[in-house]
């Protein structure tokens, strides 16, 4: 979904497209079969895009979510992921200048917000960042 008007943010499209990819399979591996996953971008606080996923899976504890974006942490069983997904997400969303929230409860799904910094905000990195629509 994309709720207009959404601004276009500046950020490394690769990067981008890594994150969401990691974003989505960590969701569909929380989920049962014919859970919805849900991915949104919208305006938010002046000067930031919105972008989340969402799923309807099983949700994190607070114990879970305590740690959820450290390297190399994992709930999954051995050989189904190195637990670096959600560090990788979390440092490019503040390479790029925003930050990372992560909604969660048990039973309840998970939300993984990005608020990525829009055009007219964003410091354009050193190599040259790449604007995304």
């Amino acid at each position: 979904d994309v709720i207009p008007p959404c601004p276009q943010v500046i950020c490394d499209r690769r990067q981008l497209s890594a994150a969401l990819m990691n974003l989505v399979a960590n969701a569909r591996d929380v989920s049962d079969a014919g859970a919805t996953v849900r991915i949104r971008a919208s305006a938010h606080s002046p000067g930031f895009v919105q972008l989340s996923v969402s799923d309807d899976g099983v949700g994190m504890s607070a114990a879970v979510l305590a740690h959820a974006a450290e390297p190399f942490f994992s709930t999954k069983e051995v050989g189904r992921g190195a637990g670096l997904g959600l560090s990788m997400v979390d440092g490019f969303s503040r390479q790029s200048g925003g930050r990372m929230e992560i909604r969660s409860a048990p039973g309840a799904g998970t939300t993984v917000t990005l608020l990525l910094p829009t055009m007219s905000t964003a410091v354009l990195p050193i190599d040259g960042g790449q604007s995304v629509s």
